[in-house]
């Protein structure tokens, strides 16, 4: 009788550990910080390159923008990225948060924020750590659901024109919650199953 309760008592604590694991999978969703990753297309030459950012959902800041496009490495510092965008759009706080909606939510942007039904770019003249490129600008048009690029090199030269996308990559902390919550569930079947046949 009391093995029973001992098995029954086991059980319940392997059920609430899966619940509680299984109640903290959404927040993995939920995360302030998200990695995105971009995709360049060059819009006479097709596939051009890459490259990424992180985006904080709490403080709305993007953070470790970078790129290879064409063989040239690039980047904004974080410095810049969090400095108050004063001089296009009183909707975005920062220079990342501005670029954050181009990459993310072009359309949606251009026309339901900016009221605009062409074409729009914000431009990043300071800060640029490259090899080639001085200047980066991202924006959004009414007919494309990806963002636009273009990169000038230091003399104000068109040096790459296109389209980008940004895709959320996967947390590991949600891939581990994930596994936890299947462990979890494996565990409890096990238990089930010896406390059956007992």
């Amino acid at each position: 009788m009391r093995d029973r309760q001992n098995k029954k008592g086991g059980f319940r604590r392997v059920l609430g550990c899966a619940m509680l694991i299984a109640g903290l999978m959404p927040l993995s969703g939920e995360a302030a910080i998200v990695n995105y990753q971009l995709s360049f297309t060059d819009q006479n030459a097709g596939p051009a390159g890459t490259g990424s950012f992180v985006w904080n959902t709490d403080t709305e800041i993007m953070s470790g923008l970078t790129w290879n496009l064409s063989g040239h490495a690039g980047s904004v510092l974080d410095t810049a990225l969090a400095r108050t965008y004063h001089s296009y759009d009183p909707l975005a706080g920062t220079y990342g948060e501005l670029f954050y909606r181009y990459l993310t939510a072009p359309q949606a942007y251009l026309i339901a924020q900016l009221g605009l039904t062409s074409s729009s770019t914000g431009l990043m003249p300071y800060d640029v750590s490259s090899d080639y490129f001085g200047f980066v600008g991202f924006g959004a048009e009414r007919t494309s659901s990806a963002g636009t690029y273009l990169f000038y090199d230091r003399n104000w030269a068109v040096a790459g024109k296109g389209f980008v996308v940004a895709s959320a990559v996967p947390l590991p902390a949600a891939e581990w919650l994930f596994g936890g919550a299947v462990a979890g569930v494996t565990a409890l079947g096990r238990i089930r199953r010896r406390a059956g046949g007992a």
